[in-house]
């Protein structure tokens, strides 16, 4: 399975504009090009991962956003959570707040 550099490109275009970036000051942040940050964005450049790091460190999130988009803010985990309890009968939603409990216990342990 390759990596979708165009889908890889949206993400990037996505999260400069929400962190408020030009692609000129991406480009600066990341020590390239704006054009390299276009061609990125259009998925017409492969990105290295060198720039791959650096534009990550630039937008404040993990490469594997841009490469898997599975990064997901908590909020986002909470509500698909919640949507999922709320297809629970009683005895089901007993049982799953057990075993938070218990995964809580557990993170709390290390």
């Amino acid at each position: 399975m390759g990596i979708d550099y165009g889908k890889l490109g949206q993400r990037l275009k996505k999260r400069r504009r929400e962190a408020g970036l030009t692609q000129e000051r991406l480009a600066e942040l990341c020590e390239v090009s704006s054009t390299y940050i276009s061609h990125i964005e259009t998925g017409i450049a492969k990105v290295s991962l060198d720039v791959l790091y650096r534009i990550s460190l630039a937008l404040s999130v993990t490469p594997d956003y841009f490469l898997l988009d599975t990064v997901k803010p908590p909020d986002y985990v909470r509500g698909e959570i919640a949507a999922l309890l709320k297809k629970c009968d009683q005895q089901t939603l007993y049982t799953a707040g057990k075993l938070i409990e218990t995964l809580v216990s557990i993170q709390n342990e290390t």
